[in-house]
């Protein structure tokens, strides 16, 4: 064959004329041609050339102009030339360069091409619209905005493409967005099989490139074994297999001696599974005890044999999946479900499917009671979200917060400090991480705020800025979230807030804001049973009814905290707080601490070198007054450091003179913005003891936060009252300051607690986080998980002291087409388990290490753990490579220990992107024993 080449005309690519060579025979001659002289030889040799290349160039010229006309005649294809002969774009790198590309479609529908680079489609991961992503949002050309999009595709890998015209960009959008249509509903098997296939380059593979796929795909046996499977499926003995042959190859490869087992045991006379035996298998090996016939049914009508193409160039391998059954197609095979069987090779195929999943399949889909008080869920939260890495040198961008928005994420962190041109950024202050616009967060925010939950995102203000770029902060927030963003006078009258239901699409703005307010007017009696306080951030609040406190997150009456070289620096916990007596609604607005250094005794600043720099942005103090009856004195007690002191004082009421202790603290010198203190609904404030929060009766609006190793210290004092307070407020857990490599701690302590805000790095690709993924998998992966009663505002305090004993017993089968770790050769696989839970539920196993083996290593061992409490309990599941000391994760899977079914089921590994890993699952049997 010969080369094509082709060459850029008009905004498209024609194939340039084939190359054709013409060769003078060596027989006989006439004379003429013999006395030739060599000069007209070679030129008529090249007229020869020139007219065959024409023909050649009109032919081609022809078969476009045919095609362009076919396409053209059908008003659906009107852009599909387009996509085949491709559009003249740019193409933006990393970097900021602009160079000029061919970007087109091959003709089947399964490469990208845009200059000299090849994408394939089944590596497609999102399409963007608009300018969604960190190398955009450096060039600030909103003009260019409707004519920009951008392909991610591999591990995280971003084309960044600018077209002629926005007519010609929302054509490409949609062409890819549904070429990835088609590839998410395409089966995993067929992709993984149809990429390597292909990249061996042949059609039909015979023995030696068969054995090139098998080691593309990790498969590592003896030959013998494989030329014995390659005779077996080569049905026409011609020494080579074509694609079906290739697929049916992979199956015997992947044979797994547990299912073959099971079906035997469950087949009938025939050696098949007809609707009784399923529905058999279903019901008592499976523990499927609400199986009806007609999901027995669907499942046999989804899994009857089908027609695997000989050639994939006939075949759109991204289609080849199993379809859903509809409801009208199940009624209507009810009549002949007794002719419908499953064979084995099929029910291995069901058995390694996601309808076999260890997970429960109804808890994909949003089933739990959505009415509750928001505060009664778990809410999957992000710590500095806008950092790649680390927390010292990493990079800040949109990407992570794009990320976790379509991860589930529900409450995402914003650190905002004063940028150029009068433009708030948001970066982690005091380090060397870069910055990123307030503004492209904000619009990344808006585009993605709802596409994988429609309940409420909450912002976690860490505000640095100053009053000027406050306002500009309020500006953004009201242009691009505008009604959608919840105020405080939306929350009602009740005591708990409203629930997700509630407050479907709607972003809650958490920070603090400063109101410096009076002493209380001793003319006038305080009214308790006046509810008309609510209010702007600009409005003014009666002497009478005023209110305030202020305590340092670091500062505990109880010294809870560690030393100071110890303590760790977190500005979002210094807040002062608006509380009324008697009652549960707010008097005043909060009060913020300092430009934004957490409190702490002289002592400890003196001490803290670390923190210094950070500490001495606190300056000068406004006084502000806490009015507590005689009888809560001892509430302050331990209070009297230069940061939190007590004062006495006697006001004149109609019953005469009162004494009244208040508590002078340093709050900060410069208030937040009327603007923005209006649009922040969750008001952080510092933390005194729950004795006092408790008397005091806290508005609903108020929230705490606290460091990790505080929180554990609290929950470890005070668990009780620790519980209650997250019964009826937010509490938002984030990580200590030390973790600058970004780890994490282990979020289900705190979730035993009832903590609802549990920040993790979600950049970091460890344990901690992929335990996070897999408790927020649960209840359709949208963000928020109901706790368990007795964590709820109305649970009965001798619920919290329920408990079943139970015994999780988990067989370990084998894994199959495991990844290589890091481009190694071999691969030493082990499967580690870990539960975690309650105290006393935390449990460890492993299996031996199989060496060499990456293809089908099979253990088959048994492991138990002793559950006492279910509803806390949560099992990591991981499959790594390595020796005794060094390990190394190759795929995982994580869930809530109510989510797992009982009986065989196959457990889709994750690779460290929480991204499915095609074709490699584990085969275990789980089943419960209560004690």
């Amino acid at each position: 064959s010969t080369d094509r080449k082709t060459q850029k005309v008009y905004g498209t690519v024609m194939f340039a004329p084939k190359r054709v060579e013409s060769t003078v025979g060596s027989g006989a001659s006439s004379v003429g041609q013999a006395d030739t002289p060599p000069v007209q030889k070679n030129e008529k040799k090249k007229d020869k050339i020139k007219k065959g290349a024409e023909s050649t160039s009109k032919d081609k010229r022809r078969k476009h102009f045919i095609r362009k006309k076919k396409l053209r005649a059908s008003e659906t294809n009107t852009h599909a030339l387009s996509s085949l002969l491709g559009s003249t774009v740019t193409v933006v790198s990393s970097k900021g360069s602009k160079n000029e590309r061919v970007l087109r479609l091959d003709e089947s529908g399964s490469t990208l091409f845009c200059g000299r680079k090849k994408i394939p489609v089944l590596d497609l991961v999102e399409i963007r619209q608009g300018h969604v992503s960190k190398h955009f949002q450096k060039m600030h050309q909103p003009e260019i905005v409707d004519r920009s999009f951008s392909v991610m595709y591999g591990e995280s890998k971003l084309l960044n493409i600018i077209t002629a015209s926005p007519h010609e960009a929302d054509f490409w959008i949609s062409c890819l967005r549904r070429t990835l249509k088609r590839i998410n509903a395409a089966d995993s098997q067929f992709q993984l099989i149809s990429r390597h296939f292909q990249f061996v380059g042949r059609q039909r593979l015979d023995l030696k490139h068969t054995a090139k796929f098998l080691k593309r795909i990790h498969f590592k046996a003896n030959s013998k074994i494989v030329a014995e499977k390659f005779k077996e499926v080569d049905a026409d003995h011609s020494g080579e297999l074509d694609f079906s042959e290739v697929v049916q190859l992979v199956r015997l490869l992947r044979h797994r001696d547990e299912i073959d087992n099971v079906f035997r045991k469950y087949a009938n006379t025939e050696g098949v599974m007809g609707a009784d035996q399923l529905h058999k298998f279903l019901r008592k090996e499976q523990q499927q005890s609400d199986v009806t016939m007609e999901d027995v049914v669907r499942i046999l009508v989804k899994y009857q044999p089908r027609t695997i193409p000989t050639d994939l160039r006939d075949s759109d391998p991204t289609l080849l999946a199993r379809p859903s059954v509809s409801a009208e197609s199940v009624s209507e095979q009810m009549r002949h479900a007794k002719s419908l069987v499953m064979r084995a090779t099929e029910f291995a195929e069901f058995m390694t499917s996601k309808d076999n999943s260890v997970f429960e399949p109804k808890h994909l889909k949003i089933y739990q009671d959505m009415t509750k008080p928001l505060t009664d869920y778990y809410i999957a939260s992000s710590h500095n979200t806008y950092l790649e890495g680390n927390q010292l040198r990493s990079q800040s961008s949109i990407e992570p917060y794009i990320a976790s928005l379509k991860a589930g994420c529900r409450c995402i962190e914003l650190d905002t400090w004063d940028g150029p041109e009068g433009q708030p950024k948001v970066t982690h202050g005091h380090t060397l991480t870069s910055n990123v616009p307030l503004r492209s967060v904000v619009e990344a925010v808006k585009q993605y705020a709802f596409e994988t939950s429609p309940y409420p995102l909450i912002l976690s203000l860490e505000n640095h800025c100053s009053v000027p770029q406050q306002q500009v902060m309020a500006d953004i927030f009201n242009t691009e979230f505008g009604s959608s963003l919840l105020y405080l006078k939306e929350l009602g009258d009740s005591a708990y807030w409203p629930s997700p239901e509630q407050l479907l699409n709607k972003i809650i703005l958490k920070g603090g804001v400063v109101y410096q307010g009076d002493k209380p007017d001793s003319n006038t009696e305080p009214d308790d049973d006046e509810d008309d306080d609510r209010y702007d951030s600009d409005s003014e609040v009666s002497g009478d009814e005023s209110s305030y406190s202020l305590s340092d997150d670091d500062y505990d009456n109880d010294s809870l905290t560690s030393s100071d070289d110890d303590a760790d620096w977190d500005p979002d916990d210094a807040f002062l707080a608006g509380v009324r007596r008697g009652s549960g609604n707010p008097s005043t607005m909060p009060v913020r601490a300092s430009g934004m250094g957490t409190l702490r005794k002289k002592s400890q600043r003196k001490a803290s070198k670390r923190d210094k720099g950070k500490v001495s942005e606190a300056v000068d103090t406004v006084k502000s007054q806490l009015p507590i009856p005689e009888k809560q004195t001892k509430v302050v007690k331990g209070a009297g450091t230069p940061d939190v002191k007590k004062v006495e004082d006697v006001t004149m009421s109609p019953q005469g003179p009162t004494k009244v202790v208040y508590i002078e603290v340093n709050a900060a010198k410069e208030p937040v913005c009327p603007a923005l203190g209006g649009q922040i609904t969750l008001r952080s404030i510092g933390f005194i003891d729950f004795n006092t929060f408790k008397t005091l009766h806290l508005d609903k609006s108020l929230m705490v936060s606290f460091e990790e190793r505080r929180a554990k210290a609290l929950n470890a004092k005070t668990p009780e009252l620790f519980v209650e307070f997250n019964t009826r407020h937010f509490t938002r857990i984030y990580p200590k300051g030390l973790r600058i490599t970004s780890s994490n701690y282990r979020p289900y302590v705190h979730w035993n607690a009832g903590c609802q805000i549990v920040a993790l790095n979600y950049q970091k690709r460890d344990s901690k986080m992929m335990l996070c993924r897999g408790k927020f998998l649960d209840n359709g992966n949208c963000g928020f998980v109901l706790k368990p009663p007795a964590l709820r505002h109305d649970a009965a305090s001798s619920e919290l002291e329920q408990s079943t004993t139970h015994t999780l017993v988990i067989q370990v089968f084998g894994a199959r087409q495991l990844p290589l770790y890091k481009g190694e050769s071999k691969v030493n696989p082990s499967v580690k388990m870990f539960v975690y839970g309650a105290h006393g539920d935390d449990g460890y196993a492993r299996t031996r290490t199989i060496k060499n083996n990456a293809f089908n290593p099979n253990w088959n061992e048994t492991f138990y753990f002793t559950i006492t409490r279910p509803d806390l309990a949560h099992l990591l599941i991981q499959v790594c490579h390595g020796n005794q000391k060094t390990r190394h994760n190759l795929g995982y899977f994580a869930l809530a220990v109510n989510n797992i079914r009982s009986g065989y089921r196959c457990v889709q590994l994750l690779d460290s992107q929480h991204v499915p890993i095609p074709m490699c699952d584990l085969m275990c049997h789980f089943r419960w024993n209560a004690l």
